[in-house]
């Protein structure tokens, strides 16, 4: 098991960096030309400005709970929030003693072979929060489970999200 704390860029703030280049662009194309070069009241803007969108966080739409997790109803068990191919994350909960969060991870092998699983997730929140987790499952036979809880932590010490976003980046499965 590894665990990163690594803060790439999100494609929000790309988005973000880009819409106010565009921005700044028209902005002083049309203070240059002048008086002279401004639209009467009657004609179209020359330009129109979309918002950016925000990225999917989930390549999937819904997730099912793990069959380990289906029939539980204890109310400390957390719902899954991210799902892809045969990994589902469970909605974090805080770990104040780390100042984290605590992130179940569940690998299912649905395959017809033997295989290792290796995953990357990430978690942002409010206030610049941003971590990395890079989980493995190990060697599991087809239709068995393994999950890991790990602390997720911002190595710029930024506090824990009270509504964290999960995104599963990459799910490499390897046959063994």
């Amino acid at each position: 098991m590894v665990i990163s704390a690594s803060a790439p860029r999100t494609k929000t703030a790309w988005g973000a960096t880009l819409l106010l280049c565009v921005l700044l662009t028209v902005s002083c194309t049309s203070s240059e030309q002048g008086d002279d070069a401004r639209q009467d009241s009657s004609s179209p803007p020359a330009a129109t400005i979309a918002p950016a969108e925000e990225p999917n966080p989930s390549p999937t739409p819904t997730c099912t709970a793990p069959d380990g997790l289906r029939n539980t109803s204890d109310p400390e068990i957390s719902k899954p929030i991210a799902c892809r191919g045969d990994v589902t994350v469970l909605e974090p909960r805080p770990n104040t003693a780390a100042d984290g969060l605590w992130v179940s991870v569940w690998f299912t092998n649905n395959g017809s072979d033997t295989a290792n699983y290796e995953t990357e997730i990430y978690i942002s929140g409010e206030n610049g929060f941003q971590s990395m987790l890079r989980v493995k499952s190990g060697t599991l036979e087809p239709g068995a489970q393994n999950n890991q809880a790990l602390t997720a932590t911002d190595s710029s010490g930024f506090h824990y999200p009270k509504e964290p976003k999960v995104e599963i980046q990459r799910v490499d499965r390897k046959p063994s």
